[in-house]
């Protein structure tokens, strides 16, 4: 049975859910900024600082960071609408008296799996891209 809540701790929890979805906001942004400017960046280096692609030594790293980079781009577009309809889920669920806790918190936790996925991607990314800029100056 849920507990009523007072006046100061049902603004508290409002405040709380807003700052949660901003911060998602917020996420998903930085997370493309940085996708996206990693791949520019790596591509910057190739060109002024490694010369032709051809005499670049362990190239298969750059093409795995490029391919992570554009996965974790891809995840995170498809994950936003993904993410909007499971939200609009919960909310139609409120809003037909039928709201199931449990199900919102799956709901939740396949959208935290998905963001861990994309952070993972990134941070793959970033690391193969490092280590051939690395392995070529």
């Amino acid at each position: 049975m849920a507990q009523k809540l007072s006046k100061p701790l049902k603004k508290y929890r409002n405040e709380l859910v807003g700052l949660v979805t901003r911060s998602n906001e917020i996420f998903e942004k930085q997370l493309a900024y940085l996708s996206a400017g990693a791949i520019g960046v790596s591509m910057a280096f190739v060109k002024d600082v490694t010369g032709d692609l051809e005499d670049s030594r362990f190239k298969l790293l750059l093409v795995v960071g490029w391919l992570l980079l554009v996965i974790t781009l891809l995840v995170n577009l498809a994950s936003h609408t993904w993410a909007k309809n499971k939200h609009n889920k919960t909310i139609a669920e409120i809003d037909g008296g039928n709201y199931s806790r449990a199900n919102a918190l799956k709901r939740l936790k396949q959208i935290d799996r998905i963001n861990s996925l994309t952070i993972a991607t990134l941070i793959l990314g970033i690391i193969s891209i490092v280590m051939f800029m690395t392995l070529n100056i």
